[in-house]
């Protein structure tokens, strides 16, 4: 059985979020935690330099890294399908 998946990666600083979608068969977490930590990585590698004049020491850097993290919300199948590949039904690629 498969278990779906709506991951929101997060930084410490409101409205930097980004959503990423998984799939995965049902004990296979370890893929969905794999998932989630490059979504939080690719999240926080581009936010980070919207912040670069306030962070300026290591101490505050680190501290930013720490504060980024993500959010499983586990949703049904069709949900997966409509969120996920919204974007290629809306560009006619989805078949």
């Amino acid at each position: 059985m498969e278990k779906y998946y709506r991951i929101i990666a997060y930084t410490p600083f409101c409205g930097e979020e980004f959503t990423g979608y998984c799939g995965i068969k049902e004990g296979d977490e370890s893929r969905l935690h794999e998932f989630a930590d490059l979504l939080v990585a690719e999240n926080a590698e581009e936010h980070i330099q919207d912040h670069v004049d306030d962070i300026t020491d290591e101490e505050v850097c680190e501290e930013f890294y720490e504060g980024c993290g993500a959010r499983f919300q586990e949703i049904d199948h069709n949900t997966y399908m409509e969120e996920a590949f919204e974007d290629y039904e809306r560009e006619g690629d989805w078949v």
